[in-house]
């Protein structure tokens, strides 16, 4: 089933290769990387980018207009880097990911939103997620840093 699902969105993603813009809309950034890089169901592009802004899309709801506007706005963020490091291989998207989700969350507001909806954040990622793998460990250690950096004290990761 994963693998018919991978050949799925991978002929979906060639068909918008030509049209590789962000968009805080959707999530065919991550298909049009993933068809240029064949990075494979568990790499960056689908394992994580698509699979998560999905998750975000179908839980928006959840949260609060703000919250919303927030999930618009980190979207375009992590999408126009992703688009705008095509230099880079599968294994370091992995890597240059912890640094930019942690810029793209704190730029686009993710520092002065309301506990609810910063808890809600945590809920679509996962607290298994949060507190186990490596990479995502430190993205939420990062993220911390700049909120306080930008007077935000956040004790809720």
């Amino acid at each position: 089933m994963t693998k018919l699902l991978f050949i799925f969105l991978l002929l979906s993603a060639s068909s918008m290769a030509s049209d590789c813009r962000p968009n805080q809309d959707n999530c065919n950034a991550y298909l049009c990387v993933e068809a240029q890089k064949s990075c494979g169901v568990k790499g960056y592009p689908i394992g994580f980018g698509y699979k998560y802004c999905q998750k975000f899309d179908r839980k928006k709801k959840k949260f609060s207009k703000d919250g919303r506007a927030w999930i618009k706005r980190v979207r375009l963020c992590l999408q126009e880097k992703i688009i705008n490091s095509p230099g880079l291989n599968c294994k370091q998207y992995r890597g240059a990911s912890i640094t930019q989700h942690a810029d793209c969350y704190a730029d686009t507001g993710y520092c002065s939103l309301s506990k609810r909806d910063r808890r809600k954040v945590t809920g679509v990622v996962g607290w298994k997620a949060v507190a186990t793998p490596f990479y995502v460990t430190k993205t939420w250690k990062q993220l911390r840093k700049r909120c306080r950096d930008k007077g935000h004290e956040i004790d809720d990761l």
